[in-house]
């Protein structure tokens, strides 16, 4: 958020990012607070920004039953518009 990230040389920026972006985060995460992911929308270049949040954790988005049923439901629902 503040610029300062450096990749192989390269300054990244959270602005330089202008394609279509889907985030999704977990309610209940410990390791990165659904706070923190919420407001990456207000910091990307683009405007197609969808951010949507999961009733897991951390781990959960990965391997818990409910995120396994509506996690891949909500990309192929994000993809199809975007057809």
């Amino acid at each position: 958020m503040r610029d300062t990230l450096t990749i192989g040389g390269r300054r990244v920026s959270l602005s330089d990012i202008h394609k279509p972006l889907l985030n999704l985060y977990a309610l209940e995460d410990h390791i990165v607070p659904a706070s923190a992911s919420r407001v990456l929308g207000e910091h990307i270049g683009g405007r197609d920004y969808t951010g949507a949040a999961v009733a897991t954790g951390h781990i959960g988005m990965y391997v818990s039953r409910a995120a396994g049923a509506e996690v891949p439901r909500r990309i192929i629902s994000w993809l199809a518009e975007r057809r």
